[in-house]
């Protein structure tokens, strides 16, 4: 029932088109007389953030900036924390409350690893596309979550 309507309003629709032709453009008239003003060429200044994250670098390997490694060195070794700490936590008898209640070491690592990897990997694209201060931020960001995350075991007495 539906095609049957949706073909008659197709067909009302070409009739209406064939009936009712579009009208002709106006043809562009020659200026000479037009000329640019000088504000026009000036380029548009964006936000000293967007310009901060967005900042491009030479061409330069993501492997030998030492930013580059040091950041992600340092999201590795809080993925390490996080994971013992929570380990140890769960050895002492607290429960964690992301994933199951008793987690393996295995499990743990698999997770926290993973996501370490995905975030270097971006990181690493980002990079070679030439984006200077997006990579270390995103790096930081995590190391900071997953730092928190380990510190939050000790803050309520699970060691």
């Amino acid at each position: 029932m539906t095609s049957k309507y949706g073909l008659a309003l197709v067909l009302l629709s070409i009739a209406a088109a064939a009936a009712n032709p579009l009208p002709e453009a106006p043809k562009p008239q020659p200026n000479d007389a037009y000329q640019p003003s000088p504000s026009a060429a000036t380029p548009v200044k964006s936000p000293r953030l967007v310009s901060f994250l967005l900042a491009r670098t030479p061409e330069k390997s993501p492997i030998g900036d030492k930013t580059f490694v040091f950041t992600h060195a340092a999201l590795f070794a809080s993925v390490v924390y996080n994971d013992e700490i929570t380990k140890a936590g769960v050895a002492n008898g607290c429960i964690a409350t992301v994933g199951p209640e008793r987690p393996t070491r295995p499990y743990l690592y698999a997770r926290d690893l993973s996501i370490a990897a995905g975030v270097t990997a971006l990181d690493f694209f980002l990079r070679r596309a030439h984006f200077r201060r997006l990579p270390e931020i995103t790096a930081s960001a995590t190391t900071a979550t997953y730092f928190s995350i380990g510190t939050h075991w000790v803050a309520h007495g699970c060691l």
